[in-house]
């Protein structure tokens, strides 16, 4: 027997499961209507490849060409996302990651001008990760991911940070 709650929590996850995907597919088109490569990421990918996804995650995650990056930022600024995180705080090393939202989405969007982990030249890199790429169907689209290596850090990355470690307790 399901609870009330145990089914409002399924029905909340299939709302942002729906959310990220439709807003990968939508992103993806973007960067190729504006010659951008990019590469989804995250727990469709994970899944993709076999890889376990411990929760679910409320961002969609799109690993982004760093050259472009501003230029995809400014698109989407256009068409009614915003920063989702403006605290400032003191770091050695830029963010590798840039956190938006729109009004209208369930979920978030995150991202990622660099692979985390390298501390070599991010064009390079990127061009590395882009060679490996793999593609998935999404929602009757075919989309360029991350290899499954490159999942797996992107992923293991992500929990390094402590966020969700936190949020269990």
């Amino acid at each position: 027997m399901t609870t009330p709650d145990a089914t409002s929590s399924k029905a909340q996850d299939a709302l942002i499961r729906e959310s990220k995907d439709l807003i990968a597919i939508t992103v993806i088109g973007l960067c190729r209507e504006l010659h951008i490569r990019a590469m989804l990421g995250g727990d469709p990918v994970l899944n993709a490849h076999g890889l376990l996804a411990p929760g679910i995650s409320r961002f969609a995650s799109i690993v982004v060409d760093p050259a472009s990056i501003a230029h995809l930022r400014a698109a989407l600024l256009a068409r009614g996302w915003h920063d989702a995180h403006t605290r400032r705080r003191f770091r050695i090393l830029p963010s590798a990651r840039l956190v938006l939202r729109h009004p209208d989405e369930h979920a978030g969007l995150i991202l990622y001008s660099v692979v985390p982990g390298f501390f070599a030249d991010p064009e390079a890199t990127f061009d590395l990760v882009w060679e490996r790429h793999k593609e998935v169907p999404l929602r009757g689209h075919t989309v360029r991911t991350l290899g499954r290596i490159n999942s797996a850090i992107l992923a293991s990355h992500d929990g390094l940070d402590g966020r969700t470690s936190r949020a269990r307790n």
